[in-house]
């Protein structure tokens, strides 16, 4: 099995692709086809890249910088430069247009899945404790954006 170079580290996973993103696309006669499924998410996401800063909750100086591809109420959709193990708790820095400071926040990742060979992942991230007043903020922001 190979190894990332990244397996040491709490929360990093070893083996790329090894936890597959479910597909939002379904592949029928060749194409590649809008999933028709009932949606299972519990609040509306929005496409939005948002400027975050990352980290393994238990390394303090171990920050990398990102986005967001996608935002809602409970969670992101973060590029990166890891695999991430389900279940690691990552403590996030936000910079959102309508909050002038930082936010900071802590998530848990859902899953993460290679994009590029070694270089760009996907990581989707639960919000955990969110700020009531910072989730009703971001609420009106989706809703704003969804128009």
């Amino acid at each position: 099995m190979a190894q990332s170079g990244l397996g040491h580290l709490h929360g990093v996973q070893g083996v790329a692709g090894s936890n597959p993103a479910l597909p939002t696309k379904l592949v029928k006669g060749g194409k590649m086809t809008d999933y028709q499924g009932q949606e299972r998410r519990e609040h509306p996401r929005i496409s939005v890249n948002f400027v975050v800063n990352y980290r393994i909750q238990e390394l303090p100086d171990s920050y990398d910088l990102s986005q967001t591809k996608d935002v809602s109420q409970g969670g992101a959709l973060l590029t990166t430069n890891k695999l991430f193990v389900e279940g690691t708790y990552l403590t996030m820095n936000l910079r959102i247009p309508f909050v002038p400071q930082k936010i900071k926040i802590k998530g848990k990742v859902i899953n993460s899945r290679e994009v590029v060979r070694d270089l760009v992942y996907e990581t989707s991230v639960r919000f955990v404790g969110l700020d009531e007043n910072f989730f009703k903020k971001l609420g009106n922001f989706i809703k704003e954006n969804l128009k």
